[in-house]
Parts: C-alpha cells; sequence; structure tokens
C-alpha cells in the first residue's frame, strides 16, 4: 500500500515528528484571509430559516409572537401556582421566568419602537406585567 504526504500551504506551520502544529495566530490569520461564506438557501435541521429581506411587517410579527410566547411560558408558570415568596423556589422555574420576562422585555421594546402608541402593543405589555406581579417577581 503506498502512502503519500501533503503538504499544507499555511504560514508558521511547523512539521516535527510527523506531526503538524500551527500556531493559532497563524491559523487565525490564515482562516480570515481564505474563509468564505456563502449565504446559500439550504435546508438544514434547524427550524429558522434566513430571512434575506425582512419587512417591518415580519419583523413586527416575529416580535409579537416571540412576546405572547414569554406571556404563555409565564401563564404556564402562574396555573401551577407558583409564586416567588412560597420559598419553593426553583432554580429552573425561576430561570424559566427569567429568561421569559427578558425576551418579552426586549421584544416589547421593538414593538414600541416599530409602532409607538399602539393599542395591542400596550395590553401586551400590561399582560406581561400583570403575570409578573401575580408570581410576585415584581415588588
Amino acid at each position: 500500500m503506498a502512502t503519500s504526504k501533503r503538504s499544507a500551504s499555511f504560514r508558521g506551520v511547523k512539521k516535527t515528528n510527523g506531526t503538524v502544529s500551527i500556531s493559532a495566530d497563524n491559523l487565525a490569520k490564515d482562516l480570515s484571509e481564505r474563509l468564505v461564506i456563502n449565504n446559500l438557501k439550504t435546508k438544514g435541521k434547524g427550524k429558522q430559516k434566513a430571512r434575506e429581506d425582512s419587512s417591518p411587517e415580519a419583523d413586527k410579527l416575529a416580535s409579537m409572537h416571540a412576546v405572547n410566547a414569554a406571556s404563555q411560558t409565564l401563564s404556564a408558570v402562574a396555573q401551577s401556582g407558583w409564586k416567588k415568596s412560597t420559598g419553593e423556589s426553583s432554580k429552573v422555574t425561576l430561570a424559566t421566568i427569567n429568561s421569559s420576562a427578558a425576551q418579552a422585555a426586549k421584544h416589547l421594546g421593538v414593538l414600541g419602537r416599530m409602532s409607538s402608541g399602539d393599542v395591542d402593543v400596550e395590553r401586551a405589555a400590561a399582560s406581561v406585567l400583570g403575570k409578573l406581579m401575580a408570581l410576585e417577581m415584581v415588588r
């Protein structure tokens, strides 16, 4: 069986005892010079699809969906009877509430900038705040 050796054309390559070692800086520099990323529309395993030209309406809809999802999560926790003051402070529940509240705040901010004074945005914000108050997460 014939074996062949391929040579690499990287700068800063040191070959010792049959192994190749490249410094991190040289590898990063070569990668940055040669790397080409194409924006291909491929069907991958991920559920999110790349958006080429997102319209303001699509952004508004995506933010409203995110607020609704966070609100539903808060509702599920509230329906379970959990409250911060009960002493049954589960780290998972607390983390879930905090991440849902952060997502709602982020997307309500986006919606507030996009459509200032919209009644639906104000209603969603009041609903999220009411759920956080019911969970005793707000003083």
